[in-house]
């Protein structure tokens, strides 16, 4: 503790003395997210596993953002939403994508929105991925749609229906039978404005799964949530947020129905000047077998000087099992429902914030966490598997800084980790480096714009006692503006040859380029 307490402070000074007020300057324009390239060795639904996320929980399938847009990876469709923008803006986009590379890798998107008048908006995208080559005998394949729609029926209330669809298939490294994988989402969304600092939505939502070979599985996730934002007085805000749906598993005679309910209550206000506190309390349940859990929830938030804030938390939380993580894939055969809920029993975060001027901001948290039934990732040597350990603890430190120009960004991002095993402190957890550092930076002349990422990991554990090694990766992608519609690029991964793998079973000794274009109009 004392250790974490000097590393604390040292961090303090190192802003003070750091900062240097710089001239203001635009944003940097967000980049678009690169899809991940790795073949997944477990059959992936709504999310890649098969590129382990490090320093963050596992997020549960329907927890997530009321009334979040679609992601499109398509920076200037944001500006239409008139949930988040003024309805005065109007935009009319459309943007189709196209690159081809080695290991005969294909991506391309089509994507379209355009906003109705003052009063409405739509937004609908198809696109397709596929490879075939880069590990011997496999092949894989996305086609995927989306389409949302939004409205304005009067000034204080919006409402939203979304749907998206995803077409897997690929081969995988154990098996001659071509998975295959489809996933359809609908959501239905209202929100409206309750006089000042108030706010109600209802939202309801269904997602089916189906995993198709020589034998089939099945998950169909059905529900409905309700929130509450009230501001009880000037600086002081009430949040009530209630969850319950049901989600259906079935392999082929097979079925298993469980429930989920949600409930959150908290408080946030203004306690004196420059102290914020939200206080809160949750509970969440499931069914088939019964699992409970009841627990506070509290952060404080400490305004030092301006734009520097220094802030403590402490959140609980039981996180339910996912479909691919229910599904045995090594059989086909039955559905995995020895899989319990994860309980993050212990959470206590502290750290600072720290925006030095327009163009550079940065922070540092340290962590303690305890969890019970910890869901983790196991590979046996031929195929992973999803596993509960009984009692988890971890603890670290997570930096980041931020450095923007209009020509220069400058972004890095390190987490150190301690993961052990309570009850066998000398069997690892999967999957878990104990450090991981990403640099990356952009660079734009004129209408050419480079971009540079590193990706450093430490040695992992694949299962409980034998571990992949050390490496880093160097990434670049070099893009050129020949229009204000045009844009042509070139990418390349693991330009350095380097020899390494994400996950046992993917070694990766080579490197993959990508040459393509991009089409507003």
């Amino acid at each position: 503790m004392p250790t974490r307490k000097v590393i604390f402070f040292i961090g303090i000074l190192i802003f003070l003395f750091l900062w240097n007020p710089c001239a203001y300057a635009e944003a940097e324009k967000p980049t678009e997210e690169k899809p991940a390239f790795k073949l997944p060795e477990v059959v992936i639904i709504g999310e890649d596993q098969s590129k382990v996320t490090i320093g963050d929980e596992r997020e549960p399938l329907i927890d997530q953002p009321f009334l979040k847009k679609v992601e499109l990876g398509l920076e200037p469709m944001a500006k239409i939403s008139p949930l988040s923008f003024s309805p005065q803006k109007k935009e009319n986009i459309t943007e189709f994508s196209f690159a081809y590379g080695s290991f005969n890798t294909l991506k391309t998107n089509l994507s379209h929105g355009r906003q109705i008048r003052d009063k409405g908006y739509y937004l609908f995208g198809i696109g397709k991925y596929k490879t075939d080559g880069e590990f011997l005998g496999r092949r894989y394949n996305q086609d995927n749609a989306f389409l949302e729609l939004g409205f304005k029926p009067a000034e204080k209330l919006d409402l939203k229906i979304a749907t998206s669809g995803i077409l897997k298939d690929y081969r995988l490294s154990n098996s001659t039978i071509t998975q295959k994988v489809d996933l359809f989402n609908v959501e239905l969304g209202v929100e409206g404005r309750i006089g000042e600092g108030s706010s109600l939505g209802c939202q309801f939502f269904g997602q089916i799964a189906n995993l198709k070979n020589s034998d089939k599985a099945k998950s169909e996730i059905g529900g409905a949530r309700l929130q509450a934002r009230i501001g009880v007085r000037e600086r002081n805000l009430l949040n009530l947020e209630a969850q319950l749906y049901q989600e259906r598993l079935k392999l082929g005679g097979n079925r298993r129905r469980y429930l989920i309910s949600f409930i959150s209550l908290s408080d946030e206000f203004l306690l004196f000047d420059r102290l914020w506190v939200n206080l809160g309390m949750e509970y969440k349940q499931k069914s088939k077998p019964l699992t409970s859990f009841l627990y506070p929830t509290a952060r404080l938030s400490y305004q030092l000087i301006p734009n520097f804030n220094l802030w403590v938390k402490y959140k609980p939380g039981m996180t339910v099992p996912l479909f691919d993580e229910l599904y045995i894939d090594n059989d086909y055969t039955e559905v995995n429902l020895d899989i319990l809920p994860q309980k993050r029993r212990f959470s206590l975060e502290e750290g600072m914030e720290y925006k030095l001027s327009q163009n550079l901001s940065g922070n540092i948290s340290f962590f303690q966490r305890r969890f019970r039934n910890f869901i983790a990732l196991s590979d046996d040597g031929t195929i992973g598997s999803w596993q509960n350990i009984s009692n988890v603890f971890s603890e670290g430190v997570e930096a980041s800084f931020v450095y923007n120009l209009v020509d220069f960004s400058l972004r890095l991002k390190y987490v150190y980790e301690r993961t052990e095993d309570e009850d066998r402190p000398d069997e690892k957890v999967p999957y878990r480096p104990i450090h991981s550092l990403k640099i990356s930076s952009r660079y734009s002349y004129g209408a050419l714009e480079i971009d540079l990422s590193v990706l450093m990991q430490s040695e992992r554990y694949y299962n409980r006692s034998d571990s992949l090694p050390f490496y880093w990766a160097l990434e670049a992608e070099i893009s050129c503006r020949i229009t204000e519609q045009l844009l042509i690029f070139v990418q390349g991964e693991n330009l350095l040859q380097e020899k390494y793998a994400e996950r046992f079973g993917y070694p990766l000794d080579h490197s993959k380029f990508f040459g393509g274009f991009k089409l507003k109009f």
